[in-house]
């Protein structure tokens, strides 16, 4: 009776169907025992990856066990596939064992390889199937960078990310901006690459790589003297823009496939990076053309002078400190600077007024986030932003301005930026009186949370600004 060994943590594993047919055994993490399996025994192995010591399939690999195996796992198939094919894995299937039906799996396991040892059919077959892996991994996750709007580092870190995973070293971009200016992109920005990186400088006898790694001067497309490192152009418009410097702290040897797969990367990735220039150009075009009214009304307020920027910088620790990807900062940051724009059209003796308000005059001030949003959203690639600066008046319990919007209804920006708006208002001088204590601001805050405010984004704040205090 053929053997089926199923190493899971779930307990809702269907084998009932099958326990005529297999021997058919089920192991949680720790309960596997390898002295258990007979030398020349013949069994078929399905493991799902999350929830098992990756060490045990290493283990099973170098007894040379006479076994055919499939891996599930609920990540992203694609990203982990082309290692387990690698491994002699003769399935991967996207989700968890519970999810199939066994016999379906053996029988594709017997339909795609006949034995694990000395078979040319097994390693032509992972081949083909690691190659059209490969291509199609290429393009999928290409074509997802393209389809997202994202800040120049973060097309960046994602290119390094799909580079490191194809060819198991770590990556260095060399970009040219412009004739004087010269960035150079690790992933992560780890400090013990870049340490290595200063070795292999200090010590290398290549004066090849010294040019790329100083001056930017030398490309060399091919493989070099030293079997650590590749170069290869990055190529935008048909001018050299950079270098990817592929370095590993063994001997790095790519085979032509993976270097032709590494040239339709950058193909594309100049597509991308000077995507990503141009978007992040005119975002920061169109915002100081949009700061600009800022000035204005500063000009006109004398008394919020500087509170825009205030804002933005609590903001900034907020969001900062919630885990926000450098795209999303630099929106919150720059929907911070201009959330009061929309001030612009107000009259001077409204925004200056010494006394109380009249009810004609805080509507006028209530239009302030509409009227920003109509000035901002007419802007190219500043959508986004315009629907921050909208809601930043709304309040958690719905008794806000404009729409009345509550709790997560309102954009998590927009919340964020009424906190650190509501701090600064409270602290600043203002046309009827002196700025307040920090203590009264932040019995205030602590007073309205659940009713203006989120309570977690005021309880992160306040953490922040007496971590600042100290």
């Amino acid at each position: 009776m053929s053997k089926i060994i199923i190493l899971s943590n779930d307990k809702n594993i269907f084998i009932e169907d099958i326990e005529f047919f297999y021997d058919v055994k089920i192991f949680g993490e720790n309960e596997f025992d390898l002295k258990k399996i007979e030398k020349n025994e013949k069994f078929y192995l399905l493991i799902d990856e999350e929830n098992w010591n990756k060490n045990i399939l290493k283990e099973l690999l170098d007894l040379e066990l006479n076994f055919k195996f499939a891996i599930f796992s609920e990540v992203n198939v694609i990203r982990f596939a082309r290692k387990y094919y690698k491994l002699g894995a003769s399935c991967v299937y996207n989700g968890k064992i519970k999810d199939y039906n066994i016999v379906d799996i053996i029988s594709e396991l017997d339909e795609r390889v006949y034995d694990r040892f000395g078979y040319k059919e097994l390693e032509k077959r992972n081949i083909e199937i690691e190659n059209e892996l490969t291509d199609y991994q290429v393009l999928y996750e290409m074509t997802k960078i393209l389809r997202l709007e994202l800040a120049f580092e973060e097309v960046i870190e994602k290119l390094l990310y799909l580079l490191e995973n194809l060819v198991s070293g770590f990556s260095l971009f060399v970009l040219k901006r412009n004739e004087k200016e010269k960035h150079y992109y690790l992933k992560d920005g780890k400090s013990e690459r870049i340490s290595f990186l200063k070795k292999l400088l200090k010590y290398s006898k290549s004066s090849m790589l010294i040019d790329i790694l100083e001056n930017s001067i030398a490309f060399i497309p091919n493989f070099l003297d030293s079997k650590s490192w590749y170069s290869f152009p990055i190529i935008i418009k048909n001018n050299l823009r950079g270098y990817l410097l592929l370095v590993k702290h063994s001997e790095l040897e790519l085979s032509e496939k993976e270097e032709q797969i590494i040239i339709d990367i950058l193909s594309h990735a100049g597509i991308i990076i000077e995507n990503a220039y141009l978007l992040e150009e005119s975002k920061n075009m169109n915002f100081e053309i949009v700061k600009s009214l800022v000035k204005a009304i500063e000009a006109k307020d004398t008394y919020t002078k500087g509170h825009s920027q205030r804002v933005a910088e609590y903001s900034y620790m907020i969001a900062k400190e919630l885990g926000f990807s450098p795209a999303k900062l630099k929106e919150l940051d720059m929907a911070a600077v201009l959330h009061d724009v929309g001030k612009i059209g107000l009259p001077e003796y409204i925004l200056n007024k010494t006394g109380k308000l009249t009810d004609y005059e805080f509507e006028q001030i209530k239009k302030h986030p509409e009227n920003g949003y109509e000035i901002v959203s007419q802007i190219n690639n500043m959508k986004n932003i315009a629907e921050i600066i909208r809601h930043h008046h709304e309040k958690w319990n719905g008794t806000g301005y404009p729409l009345g919007l509550k709790k997560k209804e309102i954009p998590l920006t927009s919340r964020i930026i009424s906190v650190a708006d509501t701090y600064d208002a409270i602290t600043s001088d203002r046309p009827y009186r002196k700025g307040l204590s920090h203590e009264f601001a932040v019995q205030e805050l602590k007073k309205n949370k659940n009713i203006q405010f989120e309570e977690k984004l005021v309880d992160v704040f306040l953490k922040l600004m007496e971590d600042r205090e100290l």
